[in-house]
């Protein structure tokens, strides 16, 4: 992010960076939520179940669309850009018959799970609105061949898309942490009674 910012303070000092209102700006998310069944009739057989089938997971991926044009002289601006998230959620659901207290554990752990990738899910749709305002009303004078605006757009969405990355990985450690909430329901879950 740093490098970012300091390279569009230097561009803007320079006067080769001019802000329009040309850009027309999107964000669309999609979510979809895939659950999968599992069954067991105590917490370790659901665990052998949960690991083989790798748990709950939720996963976020961007497609962009940048569209970059050229105005008289030499400016290129961003005449468009539209994303899409796609929020892509796996979760496992508990079938069969299982206890009513069995039962009642394992919605109380589903629902701190679900409630953790809520967060998950804020902070990706911050992401993508972080990257549409990054090319929002953005030209550049003298690259008639739009290459340094490109250029210029890309390390800023990089940047933004690290910042994230490094965000949710804070975030994910600390959640599934004996600390944390999911850490917490985990350690619950498959406490002996």
């Amino acid at each position: 992010m740093r490098a970012a910012s300091n390279l569009f303070a230097a561009l803007a000092m320079a006067g080769t960076l001019i802000c329009t209102s040309v850009a027309e700006a999107g964000v669309k998310v999609v979510p979809k939520d895939t659950p999968y069944g599992i069954t067991g009739m105590s917490t370790k057989e659901i665990g052998i179940q949960l690991t083989r089938r790798g748990g709950s997971k939720l996963t976020a991926t961007v497609r962009r669309k940048i569209e970059f044009a050229l105005s008289e002289p030499s400016t290129c601006y961003v005449r468009e850009a539209h994303y899409t998230l796609y929020l892509i959620a796996t979760y496992p659901r508990l079938d069969g018959k299982v206890s009513p207290k069995l039962r009642k554990r394992w919605n109380a752990f589903l629902a701190t799970v679900v409630a953790s990738d809520a967060k998950y899910r804020q902070l990706a749709i911050q992401m993508v609105k972080a990257m549409d305002a990054a090319t929002a009303n953005v030209s550049m004078k003298n690259d008639r061949s739009c290459r340094r605006l490109r250029s210029f757009v890309a390390q800023r969405q990089n940047s933004i898309g690290q910042k994230f990355d490094a965000v949710n990985r804070q975030y994910v450690d600390k959640q599934n942490g004996p600390n944390g909430a999911v850490g917490k329901a985990t350690a619950q879950f498959y406490k002996e009674p």
